[in-house]
């Protein structure tokens, strides 16, 4: 069975995959009916809008072949940014779950609140946990500051 912890050991081993790649190492799994469908790590560094959240939402939707990603879970280690935020939004993904908080850009609790936001016409269950919380943070600020 796969539970969360597993799947956030997975976008651990994907991170560490991003920065061979020089990737910001943030990577995104999304699941359907607790399958993993998509995943995928960031690339930006020739394009700024491929986000690994954007990159697994379009896998997710060619895997299932439909215009939303209803009953999908997207997880993902750092809080997606405010684009990623509204993507998600519009995809009709039913959660996301994350581990660290992104205070510059972060689009689901640090600035904006964007997937529970009543004004628009679909709401995202949002969760922080703290799966290998202290790794995530080493390998970001490794990337950054080496």
């Amino acid at each position: 069975m796969l539970n969360e912890e597993k799947i956030f050991e997975i976008i651990l081993r994907d991170c560490k995959k991003a920065i061979k790649k020089n990737e910001i190492p943030i990577c995104a799994i999304i699941t359907y009916k607790d399958k993993i469908i998509s995943k995928a790590i960031n690339r930006t560094k020739n394009n700024v809008l491929e986000h690994a959240e954007i990159i697994a939402m379009r896998k997710a939707f060619k895997k299932l072949n439909r215009k939303f990603l209803y009953e999908c879970k997207i997880y993902v280690n750092v809080e997606p940014c405010i684009m990623c935020a509204f993507a998600i939004v519009l995809s009709r993904i039913s959660e996301i779950i994350y581990v660290l908080r992104e205070p510059k850009f972060g689009g689901v609790y640090s600035l904006y609140q964007i997937p529970s936001d009543i004004r628009l016409n679909h709401r995202v269950i949002v969760r922080k946990v703290n799966y290998f919380e202290n790794e995530f943070k080493e390998l970001l600020k490794n990337f950054y500051y080496h």
